[in-house]
């Protein structure tokens, strides 16, 4: 009789509790990481709990190995959300420049990304930013996270 009551204990603990202490941790460090990328936008280096961190002048940033994209809309909007890249390096993440394009592109050591979304098949390599609308890498032009062709790139650019 008692062997059943710590039995039923046990069980309660295993299917309720740790899955519950599990959630929380992981929601509480999401949390955690969001904040210190936000309050970091600004700031070009910094360190917490013994992780460097850099961020750039950019919707980027990094916290710890996370990347996070800042989305934020005009003056006064409701929209300011920091969006956690899964999959991102935070050691080797970088911002891509180009001087008509404004900074909402970058990569890692294995992924292209603009925003938040991968640029499927983007080699990281060779990928670079040609204007507003277009990029490319050694094998594909693209718009956005599309593939386009050479064609429709030289008749889409020669427009604008």
């Amino acid at each position: 009789m008692l062997f059943n009551k710590s039995m039923k204990k046990i069980k309660f603990i295993y299917i309720w509790l740790v899955p519950i202490f599990i959630l929380i941790i992981y929601i509480g460090q999401n949390f955690i990481y969001k904040q210190i990328a936000r309050r970091n936008l600004e700031v070009k280096e910094y360190e917490y709990n013994g992780h460097k961190g850099r961020i750039f002048q950019s919707p980027y940033a990094i916290a710890g190995s996370r990347v996070y994209f800042h989305q934020f809309g005009y003056p006064n909007s409701w929209v300011d959300k920091m969006h956690w890249i899964k999959g991102a390096d935070g050691k080797t993440f970088e911002e891509i420049q180009h001087k008509d394009s404004p900074p909402h592109y970058a990569k890692d050591k294995n992924n292209v990304y603009t925003g938040t979304q991968i640029i499927p098949g983007a080699d990281p390599a060779t990928f670079e930013v040609l204007d507003k609308r277009y990029s490319r890498d050694k094998n594909s032009y693209f718009s956005s996270t599309y593939k386009v062709t050479e064609e429709e790139y030289l008749e889409n650019s020669n427009q604008e």
